[in-house]
């Protein structure tokens, strides 16, 4: 059978991005959208005109998908959930309908999308699932509760699958960018400059000023982010996009397992001192998931998070019980990295000055 990705909301936005990124890649892709006029301008295989801020809308989506597959002898290997909407203002003036309407595109959609074509995926052994989420999954922004609620459930939806599919060849990763230079944040800036009577141009400086780097975000750098999700070695997580750090492989090595062979990075800069976790107890894992919570309490104390690191050196007093807890390790860096993976750099060491340590991690952070 063919393999075929699906994106929704693919004829404007990021979601017009992916799908030309798809299109340069030579793969082939379903979308769906509202406007049927610029579903047909689309280079798709298929395209669905459907609502999905209605839950029929997303049932229909699903069952016209079904529907081509089975009758093309094809299938749905990818999906990307990109479909959004926002609606800003204070909560006590919103209406159920708005809460509906964002909680069905961004949560529900996702939701019912990856209940339809996991089954699938898990029979041919492999899939692919970006959810676009959004900084707003992450953290909280001044009126856009609503919004912020539906992106953290995006986010924590991709956190469970996650857990859910971790023996399996399906990875489930949340691209989370800041403000994105697109029509629906053009709108978003129109209402805000006719609420504040301020002219368009300083509404979008003011959501600019938002992100770290002081400027909008390109859809083409959430469309590359996007685009490493869905490669054979994407790695499963929480991904952020912020141009002032990206992580990078090296050409001749390939993808790191586990760890990012550089980060190119600007902006502030964090160093952290070796953390240690001797209280935990003698055992190594223990003691490594504590001293690494460690490191990032340092970097959340100044606004950052797992994202913003990008070094870690970890001194172990064994090399070989390191390696023999590999599984374990692994997981308490899942836990707490939340998906990221920075470079790092493994030295083993007689002795460390902590009595009862046998690991100590060093960090740095971009923030």
């Amino acid at each position: 059978m063919r393999a075929l990705t699906l994106v929704t909301g693919g004829t404007k936005g990021i979601g017009l991005s992916i799908t030309k990124g798809l299109e340069r890649r030579g793969i082939a892709y379903i979308t769906c959208g509202r406007d049927i006029q610029a579903l047909q301008q689309t280079g798709a295989e298929f395209s669905i005109a459907t609502d999905l801020s209605t839950t029929s809308g997303v049932r229909e989506l699903i069952k016209k998908t079904l529907e081509y597959c089975q009758k093309n002898n094809c299938w749905i290997s990818a999906l990307v959930n990109n479909a959004g909407v926002v609606e800003n203002g204070r909560l006590e003036n919103a209406s159920d309908g708005s809460w509906e309407r964002m909680m069905t595109v961004n949560s529900y959609a996702p939701f019912a999308l990856c209940r339809a074509f996991i089954p699938t995926m898990k029979k041919n052994d492999f899939g692919r699932i970006v959810n676009v989420a959004s900084l707003a999954g992450l953290q909280g922004y001044n009126y856009s509760s609503i919004y912020c609620a539906s992106k953290h459930a995006l986010v924590g939806l991709t956190r469970g699958l996650n857990h859910e599919l971790e023996t399996t060849n399906i990875v489930v990763s949340a691209v989370c960018p800041g403000f994105v230079d697109t029509p629906m944040l053009q709108s978003a800036a129109l209402r805000l400059s006719e609420s504040k009577r301020i002219s368009l141009s300083q509404a979008m400086s003011h959501f600019a000023s938002q992100n770290d780097e002081g400027k909008l975000t390109k859809t083409s750098e959430v469309t590359e982010v996007v685009m490493r999700c869905l490669g054979d070695s994407a790695q499963a997580g929480v991904q952020v996009v912020r141009p002032h750090v990206r992580f990078a492989d090296s050409p001749s090595q390939g993808r790191g397992k586990g760890f990012s062979h550089a980060a190119i990075s600007t902006g502030r800069w964090c160093s952290v001192a070796g953390q240690v976790g001797v209280e935990a107890g003698p055992g190594l894992v223990a003691q490594f998931k504590l001293a690494l919570q460690r490191n990032l309490e340092m970097v959340r104390q100044q606004g950052g998070g797992p994202h913003n690191i990008v070094s870690l050196i970890v001194y172990v007093t064994d090399m070989d019980n390191y390696r023999n807890n590999l599984e374990g390790l692994g997981r308490a860096f899942r836990e707490s990295m939340l998906g990221f993976y920075p470079p790092m750099a493994l030295v083993e060491t007689t002795n460390l000055v902590d009595i009862g340590a046998v690991v100590e991690i060093q960090s740095a952070a971009v923030l």
